[in-house]
């Protein structure tokens, strides 16, 4: 697949790990979709299911989500924006995934 072009998953994971990282978000949480290899590429232990995936995201207990467009309006809550979207992960366009970060309060500002 590779030398085909064909390394969406793998492109879309490298991203998610590294706006994770870069928001500094400590937890991701992902939904299963139809491509299981995305846990692996996106570098989480293990999938959760919709409804808990979301609820901890809008809680606060989880810095990120990663879900299957498709699932969205599963959701247990209105989600913000998503900050990454896939494109299609096929050829077929079957797939594709999202990620939503929380928005960190930014730090204090010290004052003169």
């Amino acid at each position: 697949g590779y030398r085909d072009g064909e390394d969406a998953l793998a492109r879309f994971g490298r991203k998610v790990q590294a706006l994770a990282q870069e928001a500094g978000a400590r937890s991701i949480s992902m939904v299963a979709g139809r491509d299981e290899p995305m846990i692996l590429y996106c570098g989480v232990d293990s999938y959760v299911l919709i409804k808990r995936g979301t609820r901890e995201f809008l809680n606060g207990e989880r810095d990120a989500l990663v879900l299957p467009e498709r699932r969205v309006a599963e959701a247990s809550g209105p989600l913000p924006p998503p900050v990454l979207d896939s494109g299609p992960i096929s050829k077929r366009g079957e797939s594709r995934y999202l990620l939503f970060l929380r928005a960190r309060p930014a730090p204090p500002q010290a004052t003169p």
